[in-house]
């Protein structure tokens, strides 16, 4: 009778491995705003932009970056694209990835920068409830739209705050951080 039950508990101890194992392998960094940011974006063809890591990352880690602007009501607009950023090895706090330069992108929409001012959103999860990890505004007078009316335009993403986890700078084509910070 003993040796009934144990055949059951061994294949229950080697499916629970193997559950552990599948776990371990699917898994991916949970990032919150500001553990990355966008350091640089070309809207002249091609289109480009960089992002740098602020905390080490797992492999399997999902990142997705729209030209969608965010509604002031909490949503996004529609009708742009999405590029899909996905660690194929851990990475290490401090590494830069570039876009044009890295095969770990997929896309869909239609991802295009505007050289007369768009925006960059970066965020984890459904595009219907999304995590918003970081934002650039590169439309207007350096501020943020009260809403987004038009393609160019974007308000601040809810749970962001503009010059800690966003940054809207003066429109220009290109864009690229600089070194340069002020801090209250």
């Amino acid at each position: 009778m003993g040796q009934q039950c144990l055949f059951p508990v061994r294949q229950l101890i080697i499916l629970l491995i193997l559950f552990g194992f599948l776990q371990v392998a699917y898994t991916q960094t949970t990032l919150s705003a500001g553990d990355i940011a966008i350091i640089g974006a070309n809207t002249d063809d091609p289109d480009d932009f960089a992002f740098l890591f602020l905390v080490d990352i797992e492999s399997n880690t999902v990142i997705n970056f729209t030209d969608n602007g965010w509604l002031s009501s909490g949503s996004f607009r529609t009708g742009e694209g999405i590029q899909t950023y996905t660690s194929t090895s851990s990475v290490n706090a401090g590494s830069v990835i570039t876009f044009t330069t890295s095969s770990n992108f997929s896309s869909s929409g239609s991802f295009a920068l505007s050289a007369s001012g768009d925006q960059l959103i970066a965020y984890q999860g459904d595009f219907g409830s999304p995590t918003i990890i970081f934002a650039v505004n590169f439309e207007g007078a350096a501020t943020w739209q009260a809403d987004a009316t038009s393609s160019n335009t974007s308000s601040l993403p809810s749970g962001l705050t503009n010059g800690t986890n966003a940054v809207a700078v003066s429109e220009r084509d290109n864009i690229k951080y600089n070194g340069s910070t002020s801090f209250s």
